[in-house]
């Protein structure tokens, strides 16, 4: 025997809502361990008069990573969101068309929501192109430059 409160709003609720701040947490936490530990280890190498470099022993490479990725071309990310919206299109269609099949609530709950989310994707990654227009020539402009005098040399 289930209990109905228990399936239909506790569970949820912990999925929704507590998970994800649990992961969060668990994520800020280990970062901030991880700091200190780096930044007592940086300290000591300091009293002791070791030579260190700074710079390359706090950086984290997850964050020159973000950093590089975060640093690609506007046309590369436009495509990126065209490309994430026809994939959530496809498969909210898919649980869309599970729905048609098998009538129930989590098919069509679960095909619309991403069926929605892939249509923002998509326009967001159009409306970006024409936004940003000027941009994405500046930098082809600039890739063609870069080939020439690739090829110069």
């Amino acid at each position: 025997m289930t209990l109905p409160i228990l399936e239909e709003i506790l569970l949820p609720i912990c999925i929704c809502v507590l998970l994800p701040v649990a992961i969060v947490w668990i994520c800020a936490v280990y970062r901030r361990k991880n700091l200190t530990r780096k930044a007592e280890v940086l300290m000591k190498a300091l009293e002791t008069g070791a030579p260190c470099d700074v710079d390359g022993f706090i950086q984290d490479k997850k964050a020159l990573k973000r950093k590089a990725q975060a640093s690609r071309d506007v046309k590369v990310r436009m495509h990126d969101h065209i490309q994430t919206g026809f994939i959530l299109i496809a498969i909210g269609g898919a649980f869309l068309i599970w729905w048609i099949v098998e009538s129930g609530t989590f098919q069509v709950f679960t095909g619309s929501m991403l069926l929605l989310m892939g249509i923002g994707f998509t326009l967001s990654g159009f409306i970006g192109r024409k936004m940003f227009a000027k941009e994405i020539e500046a930098e082809e402009k600039k890739t063609v430059e870069q080939i020439s005098v690739d090829k110069a040399e």
